[in-house]
């Protein structure tokens, strides 16, 4: 990594700096980092959010905000891994700018500015292809990357767009929807779809609902209007939505497509949904817990059985062969058994496909992982002195 000269004295400074600030000396983040300032993890981290997102992102980094759901030091080894694949050449250089947006999106509060902008004058550019207000997904997103880098998976890509044609009754086809996919990994060749959540337990946010209307071609019809006051407002770490993450994205359709990606074949090898399961203390003592494995499986179960209300070609969208009606609930029960026969041919079809979503913690390995995978990405947690 080439760096400015000067680049690591300056570093130095801002560090010493911000561990000395008054006005963050209490910050219990900041007491938490302190405890590894000598350790050399906080130290590959720190420069590569200096060197490639800005010393504003880094710098927040290590001050944390109330209702982080992934503890600081735990961050710190998690971006240090991602620096070490950075430098061994793990991460294809297609995939690094990816990267390099999602660190800026998981650290994006308290005004942060990227240094290219900074340069230049201007604001943070928040491009539509991510969502730049989720800073808790954003995390939880940075540390799945570096959990399926860590037993043996190649990043393909992070928030790449698709456009995957819906087949409607009549020979209709239209390719007009996204699906923009959080992180896409590789292994045997096959690409791997992963959709990260980090949502409360008692939030209701696996929709069932996705309504279509065709007017010569298709429209997701959004259920909310925007408010033009607050349409360009910034939501920074405890501030935001707790159930709502801002993109209107809706999961019945994200599902939708990804089974579509997924066909009948290899299912488990090209998809899986994880949902992080966490626990923290909110600054008004209240204890917030993420969604565990028992109760995603409830929130799921509608997602994966239930037909979507629109008439589309059953066999032609999953890739099967069924010569008995390719719009009947007899079409997609044939699809559900024949996609839960590739998942897992000992289970039932409900249980078989339960298998595709997870409810894991920060540092735990999926279930893709090995009985003797070791996990890579625990030798890089800094320990306290």
């Amino acid at each position: 990594m080439d760096l400015e000269t000067g680049f690591i004295g300056d570093l130095v400074k801002q560090i010493c700096a911000q561990m000395k600030d008054k006005k963050v000396f209490n910050n219990s983040h900041i007491l938490e980092a302190r405890k590894i300032l000598f350790k050399p993890q906080l130290w590959k981290a720190a420069i590569l959010m200096k060197a490639r997102v800005g010393v504003d992102h880094m710098l927040n980094m290590l001050k944390g905000f109330q209702g982080q759901r992934i503890p600081t030091i735990q961050m710190i080894g998690i971006i240090g891994y991602i620096h070490y694949n950075i430098i061994e050449g793990s991460i294809p250089t297609d995939a690094l700018e990816s990267v390099y947006t999602l660190l800026a999106r998981s650290f994006n509060y308290s005004g942060a500015v990227r240094d290219k902008n900074k340069k230049k004058g201007k604001k943070e550019k928040e491009n539509k292809d991510s969502n730049w207000n989720d800073i808790k997904g954003a995390q939880f997103q940075l540390a799945m990357t570096a959990t399926y880098l860590s037993i043996g998976y190649t990043l393909v890509d992070i928030e790449k767009r698709f456009n995957l044609p819906i087949h409607f009754k009549g020979n209709k086809t239209d390719d007009s929807l996204l699906r923009q996919v959080d992180i896409i990994v590789k292994k045997d060749n096959i690409e791997k779809w992963l959709e990260v959540k980090s949502v409360e337990s008692e939030c209701s946010k696996f929709s069932e609902q996705w309504t279509y209307v065709y007017r010569g071609r298709l429209e997701d019809v959004k259920a909310k209007k925007k408010n033009k006051k607050n349409k360009d407002k910034k939501v920074k770490g405890e501030d935001a939505d707790e159930c709502s993450n801002g993109t209107g994205g809706n999961y019945r359709r994200e599902f939708f497509f990804d089974r579509s990606y997924a066909g009948v074949e290899n299912i488990n090898k090209k998809i899986k949904w994880i949902v992080q399961n966490f626990k923290y203390k909110k600054s008004d003592g209240t204890v917030k817990y993420g969604v565990n494995n028992q109760l995603l499986k409830s929130k799921v179960r509608g997602l994966i059985n239930q037909k979507p209300d629109v008439e589309f070609n059953i066999p032609k969208q999953f890739q099967f062969i069924y010569s008995r009606g390719d719009y009947s609930d007899k079409a997609w029960q044939r699809y559900i058994k024949l996609g839960a026969k590739d998942i897992n041919p000992r289970d039932d079809p409900e249980d078989a496909w339960l298998e595709l979503f997870e409810s894991i913690k920060v540092l735990t390995l999926p279930r893709e992982a090995s009985d003797s995978a070791k996990n890579a990405l625990l030798e890089f947690i800094p320990v306290p002195d």
